[in-house]
Order: structure tokens, then C-alpha cells, then sequence
């Protein structure tokens, strides 16, 4: 899309981008739009708006100053001396525009003459081929309709191959992290406090009788609570045995007195 690089912008908005050929038409219209943007044109083109402060500075670095100038002085050349109107130009005095050699001479360098900086290995970055393997959207402009339609077709196609490359890469990830994921739930990653070898482990046979004595004996809560209940019992006891003493004690001492009362 070589279209990019012909785009001017415009000097009253930047973010226009115009042709070369139609700026002076869109000049025309977007001044009126901006009449507070005072700007003037340069003598060279009057495709060039700049501030007018900033006119003689543009002024003397214009582009198409060199047309100006090579239009107002002439160029005398071997091919133009032998021409038919020879006699005509040699009365013409003879102004040379830049036509000067300055004599350059080699400086001194501490580096490589044959080696250049500027000559790399790696290729010049080429923006147009990663707009078309990037997820980004291109805009269509200076295109016939047709054009567009089939550029816009083809836009459509390759950000739906883009899509589907993502998703696959993403697919694939998640597979792999799946495949490195250990679970920890397996009976082989458990840890026992106090593994049991396989010669302290006996099964029950099959035909054995089991005591039913026996199936207390690894159960520490119901031991607990059967000790609970037989203090409970023995304290219950303390207190009856109690409560008879006083009883019998009160009786004798109600029996003392009545036989002090008749002798």
C-alpha cells in the first residue's frame, strides 16, 4: 500500500490527509472552515500555508525554490553552445547557479574505511508486511469502489485467519499446562505420618469368627465415653450411700431421745 506515503497533511488540520493533486481544492474549502487560523502562502507554492512568522524561514528552505531558480538564471551547457543561436547566448552575460566544486579532502579517521555501519545483516524493518500478519485494522483509501470492496473482502478473511491462529495457540497452551498440572490426589502423593509395612498388615480370614469385644478396641471416643459414664455411676452411688448415713444417723439420735423421755 505504497498510496500512504503520497498523503499530505494539511497545514490547518493534521489530522487531514490529502493528495498532492487535490490540495489546493481542499485549501480552498478548509480555510473558510478555520477562520481563525491565519495563515499565508508561500510565493514558491501556494500549496504552502505557514504562520506568518514563520514565512521567511520557509521560505529560504523551500522545496520548489530550486524550480524558481532555475527558471529565473541559465545553465550553460556544452550541448547548448553549439546550438543555432549561439551568437544570441554569447552576448548573454554567464550566471551559473551552484555550479561551483569545493575541493574536499580526505580527513583523518581512526576507523575501518571498509567498514560501514550503514550495511547491516538484518533485513530493514518493512511496516506494510507487519500490517499484514498483525491484528490491525487497514484502511482503504484512494481506491476505485471495486477496489474497495475486494480490499475490505480480503481484510475480512485475514483477520478471521488471525482469529482462529489465536485460538488454536491458545488451545494448545491450555493443553500443555493441563499435561504439566500434577494432581496431588493420587494415592501416591499422599504422606503418611506413620507408614504401615506390608508384614505388620494382616488380613482377616474369611471363615473367622470376629469377637464382638474386639470391635471396641481401636474406637479412643467410645472408651472415653464409657469411662465418663462409670464415674458418673460411682458418683451417684457416693451420694446414696450419703444420704442413707444421714438418715440412719437422724433415726438414732430421734430414737436416743425418746427412750432418755420415758425413764
Amino acid at each position: 500500500m505504497s498510496y500512504v506515503e503520497e498523503l499530505m497533511p494539511c497545514p490547518y488540520d493534521s489530522s487531514h490527509r490529502i493528495p498532492p493533486h487535490s490540495m489546493q481544492r481542499h485549501l480552498f474549502k478548509c480555510r473558510k472552515n478555520n477562520p481563525s487560523t491565519k495563515l499565508v502562502a508561500c510565493p514558491f507554492n501556494t500549496a504552502h500555508h505557514v504562520p506568518e512568522r514563520e514565512l521567511k524561514l520557509h521560505v529560504e528552505s523551500c522545496d520548489d525554490r530550486a524550480t524558481f531558480e532555475l527558471y529565473k538564471y541559465s545553465i550553460l551547457s556544452g550541448s547548448s553552445s553549439t546550438s543555432s543561436n549561439s551568437s544570441y547566448k554569447d552576448e548573454e552575460p554567464e550566471l551559473i547557479y551552484y555550479n561551483v566544486d569545493t575541493p574536499q579532502e580526505p580527513g583523518i579517521t581512526l576507523q575501518n574505511d571498509d567498514e560501514c555501519w550503514d550495511d547491516s545483516a538484518v533485513p530493514a524493518y518493512n511496516p506494510q508486511q507487519y500490517c499484514r500478519t498483525a491484528k490491525i485494522i487497514r484502511k482503504a483509501s484512494l481506491m476505485a469502489p471495486v477496489a474497495k470492496q475486494q480490499f475490505y473482502r480480503e481484510e475480512y478473511h485475514r483477520h478471521r485467519e488471525i482469529r482462529m491462529a489465536l485460538e488454536m495457540k491458545d488451545t494448545k497452551a491450555q493443553s500443555q499446562r493441563n499435561d504439566d498440572h500434577v494432581s496431588y490426589d493420587k494415592p501416591a502423593f499422599k504422606e503418611y505420618r506413620n507408614p504401615v509395612s506390608e508384614s505388620t498388615v494382616k488380613e482377616p480370614s474369611k471363615g473367622a469368627v470376629q469377637n464382638p469385644l474386639d470391635q471396641h478396641k481401636d474406637r479412643p471416643m467410645e472408651k472415653k465415653q464409657n469411662n465418663h459414664q462409670q464415674k458418673r455411676r460411682f458418683r451417684v452411688r457416693d451420694n446414696r450411700s450419703k444420704v442413707l448415713v444421714n438418715a440412719i444417723g437422724e433415726i438414732s439420735g430421734l430414737l436416743s431421745m425418746n427412750l432418755n423421755v420415758g425413764c
